[in-house]
């Protein structure tokens, strides 16, 4: 078998958390930004920031709304939402018995892995209430743990070492943006795409196709077998 570990974006690939996760987001912003941050709101911000770390979607609002958040200001925000994050996940998401069992099968085979641009507390949050802590258990990694986030390759080189693995050439990296996927592709693993959770499937599909992906899913049930298919292929 080539592939030896499968690394998962989380947001937007094995959890649709892109809506609750920007609505608490925008929460703390709204009441700790300058006023006319009040005018932007979730649209905006999985129009534009998708993909990125919470300080890109900080230089991104700067430069649209002008006026800058202080950093003060800003890391006030940033631990502000991630402790509101929790009761939006909990209206939002709703755990999926057929991903679950999905992904439990993937792990009888490969080493299965989470990394996310994603704050790791937000991470783990949304893995807990998908119903996908114990599968994954500690094997979850955030860009807070690497000096540059996707796209950048560090994160998916990151995870891959912590889980045992030297030779991107056995990775399969799963993902939803391109952004993602350029990071996967200059990492030097086989990229996979998603848009199960994407608002503009076509669109999403032809950005991580030109990104790199070698393939596209709308649905996890297609993802298994073609992990297989891959692996039998090598």
């Amino acid at each position: 078998m080539r592939f030896d570990l499968i690394i998962f974006d989380c947001d937007g690939t094995l959890v649709d958390t892109e809506y609750p996760v920007n609505a608490a987001f925008l929460e703390s912003v709204k009441r700790m930004a300058p006023s006319d941050y009040k005018k932007l709101d979730v649209e905006y911000i999985l129009k534009n920031c998708m993909g990125g770390t919470v300080y890109s979607i900080f230089e991104r609002m700067a430069q649209d709304v002008v006026t800058p958040v202080s950093n003060d200001v800003r890391d006030l925000i940033i631990d502000e939402y991630q402790d509101i994050v929790p009761k939006y996940l909990k209206r939002h998401v709703v755990p999926d018995p057929s991903l679950i069992e999905m992904i439990k099968k993937l792990g009888d085979k490969f080493k299965v892995c989470v990394a996310s641009n994603g704050r790791i507390k937000n991470v783990v949050n949304s893995l807990q209430v998908a119903g996908l802590s114990d599968v994954f258990r500690s094997n979850v990694f955030s860009a807070e743990q690497v000096l540059n986030p996707k796209p950048a390759p560090d994160l998916i080189i990151y995870a891959a070492t912590q889980m045992g693995i030297a030779d991107m050439s056995r990775v399969i990296h799963i993902e939803d943006t391109d952004k993602g996927v350029s990071s996967g592709v200059s990492a030097g693993a086989t990229v996979v795409g998603f848009t199960g959770h994407s608002k503009d499937k076509l669109s999403s599909s032809k950005k991580m196709t030109q990104a790199g992906a070698i393939k596209v899913f709308d649905r996890w049930e297609d993802v298994f077998p073609f992990t297989l298919e891959l692996s039998h292929k090598a």
